[in-house]
């Protein structure tokens, strides 16, 4: 399932990248924005203006919440690259099934990482509860089909 170049490591870092692609990509739409807005500030007056720049500040305010939304994301992250080893699951834990990885993190949904399915689990979310007691050799249910604990990282 999960050859030697796959790791923990590997896969935060991988997310990594992505959350900073995604980032650079709002700042770039705020920056945009702004500039809307000064330019709207510039050339318009009356009721079509303040519609104009109230819908700009509204798209401004919901990219800086997606953004603060990142942030606490990349912030868990590198909380996980950080911690040390535990013998039994907990955040941050990488669990290896007999098909599938698991990450036990920030909830960013399934990734596809170097050719490996990954599923970016909350430990609030209903299978992150049940995967947080799995333990070496244990089995659990995951989108109909039961699934084998190989290991945990």
């Amino acid at each position: 399932m999960m050859d030697k170049l796959m790791s923990k490591n590997l896969i935060i870092n991988e997310l990594l990248i992505e959350i900073e692609n995604k980032i650079s990509s709002l700042n770039h739409s705020i920056e945009q924005l702004k500039e809307s807005l000064f330019n709207e500030t510039k050339s318009s007056m009356g009721d079509k203006y303040e519609t104009s720049r109230s819908i700009i500040q509204t798209e401004i305010e919901q990219y800086h919440n997606q953004y603060e939304v990142l942030v606490r994301h990349k912030n868990s992250l590198k909380m996980i690259l950080r911690q040390s080893k535990n013998k039994h699951t907990d955040f941050g834990s990488l669990i290896i099934s007999n098909k599938d990885l698991f990450l036990l993190g920030p909830g960013l949904g399934k990734k596809m990482i170097k050719n490996h399915l990954v599923y970016c689990i909350s430990m609030h979310s209903p299978i992150g509860k049940i995967l947080n007691e799995v333990q070496v050799g244990s089995s659990f249910n995951f989108n109909g089909e039961l699934l084998k604990v190989k290991s945990i990282e």
